[in-house]
């Protein structure tokens, strides 16, 4: 992994989501996610038993399965035991996909809107 990977995930922990937030950036950087990828990755397709991660991509790319290195595994089962009835791997402060969020929920709860903004702040917090 890169050192400019590695800074954005430490960034990632300082807020007040740290866990969420760099685990969210370490397996969209394993995996080539998307930000809607991530956003909408779910229990379904995680296997932490057996290290498999069944990925698929929006915009008409090809589902495939991945394996799960042991850093993400370990990574991943934290929100797992938080969640444990959520759909989604990454939820927002109401619950729900982050992409798709709980009907009260504003656009300042998503957790991936607007994830460009979000990971350019992310960047700049890891340079200071």
């Amino acid at each position: 992994m890169g050192r400019e990977v590695e800074r954005l995930i430490e960034a990632a922990k300082r807020n007040r989501h740290g866990h969420r937030d760099s685990t969210m950036v370490l397996v969209a950087y394993r995996h080539g996610f998307r930000a809607s990828e991530v956003c909408d990755l779910e229990w379904s397709q995680v296997e932490l038993d057996t290290g498999r991660l069944h990925v698929r991509r929006a915009k008409k790319g090809t589902p495939s399965v991945h394996p799960i290195r042991g850093d993400e595994i370990r990574a991943l089962r934290k929100p797992r035991r938080e969640n444990s009835t959520e759909a989604y791997v990454f939820v927002s402060e109401r619950g729900g996909s982050p992409s798709h969020p709980a009907p009260r929920q504003s656009r300042q709860d998503a957790v991936c809107h607007p994830s460009a903004h979000a990971a350019a702040r992310l960047r700049l917090q890891a340079r200071q």
